[in-house]
């Protein structure tokens, strides 16, 4: 189960916003736009989500996520260039 909240969430974190969802579930969902102006409302947090190809895609990008932004591969990046990390906010 993934709920409109967890789903919104992980979009922000990979930086997905709902047009370009608009454009990938087109042909797979039922009035794309409509159902994803719903994910962004907060008051529909706790919706759980009903679409197979929705939740395929949010299983495929979950793990993108917990790599790109986990602690430990992120001081491995920062330590191979150098740099000063500042984590993100939120």
């Amino acid at each position: 189960m993934v709920t409109f909240q967890e789903f919104r969430k992980l979009m922000e974190k990979r930086r997905i916003t709902a047009d370009e969802l608009v454009y990938q579930f087109r042909g797979k969902i039922e009035d794309p736009r409509d159902f994803l102006n719903r994910v962004w409302q907060e008051r529909y947090d706790s919706v759980v989500i009903p679409y197979r190809s929705v939740l395929k895609f949010y299983h495929q990008e979950k793990p993108v996520a917990d790599k790109r932004f986990s602690g430990s591969r992120t001081r491995e990046i920062v330590k191979e260039f150098g740099g000063v990390f500042t984590p993100p906010l939120g």
